[in-house]
């Protein structure tokens, strides 16, 4: 909105060009787009880059321009990125951090413990999908529409820390 809105005008998808979404991504690297200010990483503007890719790549589809603008911009370096993985005392103290809210801790404890991705594994658990006896995890997908990344389905091993969760919350 900063910039597409207040800087070009609010210009029509049939209007924006490659220098348009050149210019966009070198103010991007320098605008958080908050009243703090403040630049952001090259991977923010990598990923900036990919949604308006498919942002003009629907409004083509749509017939609503010729063309993906976005294409003929030069993607921008950035560095490899590394995850963040937690030592066991850090481990812990995020643990310990949510015991006062019983739901947010079952999600910590089932994301650490089973290593399940957060939005598209963890969030779409469902109690039938929990094998207590057998000490496993099914990671449906599939189901109403809803898929994993790899469009498969799995059943996941629980560690005893968190069978132990999951019967303490059931």
């Amino acid at each position: 909105r900063q910039f597409f809105g207040e800087k070009l005008g609010d210009p029509t998808v049939d209007t924006i060009r490659p220098g348009n979404v050149a210019d966009y991504l070198a103010w991007r690297r320098v605008n958080r787009g908050t009243k703090q200010g403040g630049t952001v990483s090259a991977r923010t503007v990598q990923k900036d880059r990919a949604c308006l890719h498919a942002v003009f790549a629907f409004a083509e589809e749509l017939e609503l321009r010729e063309g993906n603008p976005v294409a003929r911009v030069t993607v921008p370096k950035a560095e490899k990125r590394n995850p963040v993985i937690l030592d066991e005392a850090q481990y812990e103290k995020l643990i310990g951090a949510c015991q006062h809210r019983p739901m947010l801790a079952l999600y910590v404890t089932t994301l650490g413990e089973a290593g399940l991705r957060c939005d598209s594994e963890a969030l779409h658990l469902r109690w039938e999908d929990v094998d207590l006896e057998g000490g496993f995890l099914w990671i449906a997908s599939g189901r109403e529409g809803h898929r994993t990344k790899s469009g498969k389905g799995r059943w996941v091993p629980m560690t005893p820390r968190l069978a132990k969760a999951m019967k303490e919350h059931f």
